[in-house]
């Protein structure tokens, strides 16, 4: 059986996409001259038209195979798994998935069917799960999803999906403070003050707190030549200038982002889907308590046994 459907499949596909003639499930004829294969095509097309047309063909296998419990196959909203395909040829099956596809068409497809055509096509059963193949694999015939933008709704590999860790997750919504503005904008801060103190050391210059980055950067490029400081002091202050450039703009970018996320929750992508922000953890401090003694009236011998209550106890 196996043998004579890979043999059989390249020509039937030859014929039927020749009989269409570019057209879709819904408006193709196939002739009916007493070849099987027309039979077969004939039967099959016009029973998946009317399934689809009353809601989903997919969502009909999906019911089918519910019903009978079985759970070989993979179902989603526009696609479903049966097997996996050969390499040379990606609409047929591996040998070894050969089983699941006799399977699908025995279990799933020719239960749809009344009773004359139900025998019809278990006789012919090599021409039927081709024209099963065929009319799934087609480009541009069946169309599964609403949108008439043709895709192949048969998977070549099952979804595989994996759960995230409820643990992770809530870890991923929150940062602590190490990765935040509180420490970063400080430390970059400090780094910029002693690059720009140092610079202004070197190149006998002054700045006061109004004074922009405009007219810093034109102050010091103008006095920052060869011939004021000569070679060597002209290469220092030259690579000293540029680390302060570097982190003076990563200061400034990590401030513009920190403003934009105290007025914003997240950012809305192109295709409509939303990331939120990580919320900070505030850790509260943790105050130790007073060292509380107790004097006894009587001796003046300490105790080594710590008071379940640091409250009940009276300084």
């Amino acid at each position: 059986m196996t043998l004579s459907f890979y043999k059989l499949y390249p020509k039937l596909d030859a014929t039927w996409t020749k009989q269409v003639n570019r057209k879709n499930y819904a408006t193709s004829e196939f002739l009916e001259h007493g070849k099987i294969h027309n039979d077969v095509a004939k039967i099959m097309c016009s029973t998946f038209k009317a399934l689809h047309e009353k809601g989903n063909l997919i969502q009909v296998f999906r019911d089918q195979c519910a019903k009978q419990k079985i759970t070989t196959f993979e179902f989603h909203d526009h696609s479903f798994y049966i097997y996996e395909p050969t390499s040379s040829y990606d609409k047929l099956p591996k040998s070894n998935h050969m089983q699941h596809l006799n399977e699908f068409m025995l279990r799933v497809v020719i239960p749809l069917f009344d009773r004359k055509d139900k025998a019809y096509l278990k006789k012919h059963f090599n021409f039927s799960t081709c024209f099963l193949v065929w009319f799934l694999c087609s480009p541009q015939f069946f169309y599964a999803n609403p949108t008439k933008t043709w895709e192949c709704c048969l998977l070549k590999k099952k979804r595989v999906s994996i759960a995230a860790s409820p643990l992770k997750q809530s870890k991923n919504q929150v940062k602590t403070t190490s990765h935040s503005e509180d420490t970063m904008i400080p430390t970059l801060e400090k780094a910029v003050d002693e690059k720009r103190t140092l610079l202004t050391s070197l190149l006998d210059l002054t700045f006061d707190e109004s004074s922009s980055s405009f007219e810093i950067h034109a102050r010091i490029t103008h006095e920052m030549t060869e011939a004021n400081l000569g070679k060597n002091k002209y290469k220092k202050c030259l690579k000293l200038y540029q680390s302060y450039q570097k982190e003076t703009k990563k200061l400034t970018s990590l401030k513009n982002i920190t403003h934009f996320k105290k007025k914003e929750s997240g950012i809305h992508r192109s295709n409509g889907t939303f990331v939120p922000f990580k919320q900070k953890v505030v850790v509260p401090e943790t105050t130790e308590p007073n060292e509380v003694v107790s004097e006894e009236s009587d001796s003046e011998s300490e105790t080594d046994e710590v008071p379940d209550d640091w409250e009940s106890l009276e300084p």
